[in-house]
């Protein structure tokens, strides 16, 4: 995504440590940014799954009374899925 409309919320980003390029994780799998915080980030030892905490709304179906609280996600960046792990 070039243009976001939630510029002072918090971002999961990954570097590519050989080109530096920086890639936005916390979004939808339609490229959409998340609307809301996204943090604690965990990535697997492949580089491929990152799995963060967000109360963002728009990643996915979430349960509302969920919302407020925040939601572990998962972000499959070789198949481009933003899911729930359950």
């Amino acid at each position: 995504p070039e243009f976001d409309p939630f510029p002072l919320r918090p971002r999961i980003f990954r570097k590519d440590m050989l080109t530096g390029e920086l890639e936005v994780v916390s979004v939808a799998a339609d490229g959409t940014i998340a609307n809301d915080r996204c943090d604690r980030p965990v990535i697997d030892g492949s580089g491929q799954i990152v799995a963060f905490d967000s109360i963002a709304t728009n990643l996915g179906p979430i349960d509302p009374s969920l919302a407020a609280s925040g939601r572990v996600w998962l972000r499959d960046l070789a198949g481009g899925h933003t899911e729930p792990p359950d």
